[in-house]
C-alpha cells in the first residue's frame, strides 16, 4: 500500500494523537533520568517515528539532538518540530551508518513486529554498537499474552510479521549484550476498572509490551522506572480495593447460583437428608469467605484512609553531629542539607532529625537543626524512639556505618512495612583502595554496602561515585533491579550564619598564620590520611624551600589513620610554624577565613568521592591547583589548573612553574554560578526523594 493509504490505515486503528501522547507520558521518568546522567545534547534516535508523537515528547523535554527515521515520506512531511532531524530511510540502514558509542536512546514504537527475525537480531546488535555506555533501547510491540491482541488486533495490520513473546525479547536482548533487560506489560484496558471476572483473566494483560534494556549497568537509569511501574502502575491501593470489592460481589452472586444449581441438577435424585446438607453447606462456605473479605476490605480502606490523612515523616539520620561534630566534609554536608531540606518538603510531610545510640536498637528523635516553629509542631518528643509507619521515608544522610550495621534488622522491618529507606554514599574508597585503610574499616564498609543496597535507593555525591557503586553492585550483588540510584550535587558555599565564637582548641591557632607578608599562601583541606597524598605535597614544597622560594603551606585536617609518621614529619619539620602549618581543628567560620586568605588551594588526592574543598574554594574565588584525576575534573568542571600526581619530580617542576608564571584560573561571576549552593543542592535532593 502507498504511504498516504498506510497513514490513514494507522490513524484509523491506532488512535488519536492525544491518546498516544497520553500513553507515552509514562516514559517521562526515563527521560528525566537520561538528562540527569547524560545531559540533553547527545543524539536520540526514534526509528519508525510515524506521526512524531514521541519526537514531540522529546522536544518538549528539552532534548537538543533528536532524529526521527521513517520510510514513509507522507508521515515525515506532517512533522513540524525544531531541533529535530527527519530522515527518510530504512531503520536498519540508518543504524548501520551511525558511529559507535554516539547515541543515548534508540526507540521504536510498533516497528519490531514488522521485521523478520534475522533483521530484529541485527537491529539489536546495531543498537548496542551505536549506544553510549548507559544508553538505552525502548521498543514497544503488541503483547501476545493479551488474548484480544493475539487473536484479533495484531492481525489488523497486514505488514505485521509475527507476535513477539516477552520471553523471546528478553533472551535476544541479553544475547545482544544488553543488561537490566525487562519486558513490561503496559496499556491494560482493565487497569482502573472494577471488573474482576473472566474478562480480567483473559484480557487483563496490557495491550502492549515495552522492551527496555541498557548498555552497561554502571548507571541504573531503568531501575527507578521498573520500581515506579511495580509500585504505581499495576498495584495501586484503589485497584486492589476494587478487585476485592468485585470479588466480594462475585461471591454474593455465587450463593444464589449454587442454591439454584443444586436444586435443578441430578442431585435431586440423592437422598433428601444428604441433598439438604449439601445445599446448606455450600452457601456456608461461601458466606465464610464473604465475611472474611468484608472484614479485610473494611480494614484495608481504613488503613488507606488513615495513611492518607495522617502527617507523614521524613526521618533524616544526623547521628554524627548529634554525638560529636568533627567538622568533616561529610558532617558539613549533613548539617547543610538537614538545615535546608525542610524548605522543600511537601506539606503533608514533616522533617524529623534522628540519631542512633551505641547501646540501643533503633533511631531516636533529635530537635537538632529544627527551627523553633518545627519543634513546636512536631508531635514526637525529643530523644524518644521513632516508630515509622507506611508512607514515611528514612534518609541515611550521615555516614554511620556502625549504627547501620547494628540496625540492619530494624531497617529491614521498616522497609517491609512500606517505609522508603534511602542512604547516601559518599565514596567506596575502602573497597577500591584497601591498602590505604585499616583492615576493620574495609570489612565494615563492605558489610555496610551490602546492607544499604537492599532497600529503596541510594544517593551518591558525584557521577564518579555512582559509577563506582554500580560496578561494585555488578560484581557483588545478584539482583538489585528495584534499587533506585542517583547522584546529587553538593553545595559550594559555607553558611553565613555560622557561629563565629565556637570554642575550639587548635594545635596551631589560625592567628599564627602570617597573611601580611609577601609569601604565596597555599592551602590544603582534608583529613590527615594516606589517600590525601600530603607526603607528596610536602616533598615538593621542600624542594622549593631549599632554593628559597617564599611560599607557605597550610594543612587543615583532623588526624586520621595510618598517619603517625606523617604527623611526626610535620610537627618536627624545621619549617613548622614558619612556612609549614597544620590546623587540627577549625570551625566552619575559621575555614571560611582560611579560604579567603589563601592564594591557591592545592589538592593531590589519589582519589575522592567528591572533593568538597575544591568547590568551596571556588565559591570564595580561591584558585585551585590539583591532581589531574577524574573526580577533580568532574567537580571543578575543568575550572582549575591540573598537575601530574604520579611523579614527585614532575610535580615539583609544575609547582615551580605555577608560582613563576602565576597564572591561576580565576573564575568569572558567571562561571561561579555553575556551582550550586547548599540551598539548591538540598532542593535537588528533595525533588529526587519525592518524585
Amino acid at each position: 500500500m502507498d504511504d498516504k493509504y498506510y497513514n490513514e490505515f494507522q490513524d484509523f486503528f491506532r488512535g488519536s494523537r492525544d491518546k498516544i501522547l497520553d500513553r507515552l507520558d509514562i516514559y517521562k521518568n526515563i527521560l528525566s533520568r537520561i538528562q540527569h546522567f547524560h545531559g540533553n545534547n547527545l543524539p536520540l534516535i526514534d526509528l519508525g517515528c510515524g506521526r512524531g508523537e514521541w519526537l514531540e515528547i522529546l522536544f518538549n523535554n528539552n532534548f537538543k539532538n533528536i532524529y526521527g527515521v521513517d520510510i514513509n515520506e507522507d508521515a515525515l512531511s506532517k512533522i513540524k518540530l525544531n531541533n529535530c532531524t527527519l530522515v527518510k530511510d530504512d531503520a536498519l540502514n540508518f543504524l548501520r551508518k551511525q558511529k559507535s558509542n554516539s547515541c543515548v536512546i534508540i526507540s521504536g514504537f510498533h516497528i519490531i513486529e514488522h521485521l523478520k527475525f534475522n533483521e530484529l537480531l541485527e537491529l539489536l546488535n546495531e543498537s548496542f554498537r551505536v549506544l553510549v555506555d548507559g544508553g538505552i533501547i525502548l521498543f514497544e510491540t503488541p503483547n501476545p499474552k493479551n488474548m484480544l491482541v493475539s487473536t484479533n488486533s495484531f492481525w489488523f495490520d497486514p505488514t505485521h510479521n509475527k507476535p513477539l513473546p516477552a520471553e523471546l525479547l528478553n533472551f535476544i536482548a541479553q544475547k545482544a549484550g544488553f543488561v537490566d533487560v525487562n519486558v513490561v506489560s503496559i496499556n491494560s484496558i482493565y487497569k482502573h476498572k472494577n471488573a474482576f471476572d473472566l474478562n480480567q483473566i483473559f484480557y487483563g494483560e496490557g495491550l502492549d509490551n515495552v522492551l527496555l534494556a541498557q548498555k552497561s549497568s554502571k548507571l541504573g537509569i531503568l531501575n527507578h522506572f521498573y520500581f515506579f511501574i511495580n509500585k504505581h502502575y499495576q498495584h495501586s491501593s484503589e485497584y486492589k480495593i476494587s478487585k476485592l470489592s468485585s470479588l466480594l460481589a462475585s461471591y454474593d452472586a455465587d450463593i444464589t447460583y449454587l442454591k439454584d444449581k443444586v436444586r435443578i441438577s441430578p442431585l435431586y435424585n440423592m437422598p433428601t437428608n444428604f441433598k439438604g446438607k449439601l445445599i446448606r453447606l455450600l452457601p456456608k462456605v461461601v458466606k465464610n469467605k464473604i465475611k472474611f473479605l468484608r472484614s479485610f476490605i473494611f480494614n484495608y480502606k481504613n488503613i488507606v484512609k488513615k495513611v492518607s490523612d495522617r502527617k507523614r515523616y521524613l526521618y533524616i539520620d544526623i547521628s554524627g553531629i548529634v554525638s560529636t561534630d568533627w567538622f568533616t566534609g561529610i558532617q558539613r554536608t549533613t548539617k547543610e542539607i538537614a538545615n535546608n531540606i525542610p524548605n522543600f518538603t511537601p506539606s503533608d510531610f514533616q522533617v524529623v532529625p534522628v540519631y542512633g545510640k551505641n547501646n540501643d536498637i533503633g533511631y531516636f528523635c533529635s530537635y537538632c537543626s529544627l527551627s523553633p516553629e518545627d519543634k513546636n509542631n512536631l508531635q514526637i518528643k525529643e530523644h524518644s524512639k521513632i516508630k515509622p509507619e507506611p508512607g514515611d521515608i528514612f534518609l541515611g544522610l550521615d555516614l554511620q556505618i556502625d549504627h547501620t550495621i547494628k540496625n540492619n534488622k530494624y531497617l529491614g522491618e521498616m522497609f517491609k512495612n512500606n517505609v522508603q529507606v534511602y542512604f547516601t554514599i559518599y565514596d567506596i574508597l575502602p573497597s577500591l583502595y584497601p591498602h590505604l585503610f585499616e583492615t576493620h574499616v574495609q570489612e565494615k564498609h563492605s558489610t555496610w554496602l551490602n546492607i544499604i543496597t537492599e532497600f529503596s535507593g541510594i544517593f551518591t555525591i558525584s557521577r564518579k561515585v555512582l559509577s563506582d557503586v554500580n560496578c561494585w553492585i555488578n560484581e557483588n550483588k545478584k539482583d538489585v533491579h528495584s534499587l533506585s540510584r542517583y547522584f546529587i550535587s553538593l553545595g559550594s558555599d559555607i553558611s553565613e550564619n555560622i557561629n563565629k565564637d565556637i570554642n575550639i582548641k587548635l594545635i596551631t591557632s589560625i592567628d599564627h598564620i602570617p597573611t601580611n607578608n609577601s609569601n604565596i599562601n597555599f592551602l590544603c583541606v582534608g583529613t590527615i590520611e594516606p589517600r590525601k597524598n600530603y607526603d607528596f605535597i610536602i616533598s615538593a614544597f621542600e624542594k622549593l624551600w631549599e632554593i628559597d622560594y617564599q611560599c607557605n603551606l597550610t594543612i587543615v585536617g583532623k588526624k586520621g589513620w595510618k598517619c603517625k609518621s606523617l604527623i611526626n614529619r610535620i610537627i618536627t619539620h624545621e619549617k613548622f610554624n614558619k612556612t609549614l602549618f597544620w590546623l587540627n581543628d577549625v570551625s566552619d567560620y575559621q575555614l571560611k577565613e582560611l579560604y579567603l586568605q589563601a592564594d591557591t588551594l592545592i589538592a593531590a588526592s589519589i582519589d575522592e568521592g567528591f572533593g568538597l574543598p575544591l568547590v568551596e574554594a571556588i565559591s570564595f574565588g580561591t584558585p585551585i591547583f590539583c591532581n589531574d584525576i577524574e573526580i577533580f575534573r568532574e567537580v571543578t568542571k575543568g575550572k582549575a589548573r591540573f598537575f601530574n600526581g604520579d611523579d614527585i619530580d614532575a610535580f615539583s617542576i609544575d609547582l615551580k612553574n605555577y608560582i613563576d608564571n602565576w597564572d591561576p584560573y580565576i573564575l568569572s561571576d558567571n562561571e561561579k554560578k555553575l556551582f550550586p549552593s547548599w540551598y539548591e543542592a538540598s532542593k535537588e535532593l528533595t525533588k529526587l526523594i519525592f518524585d
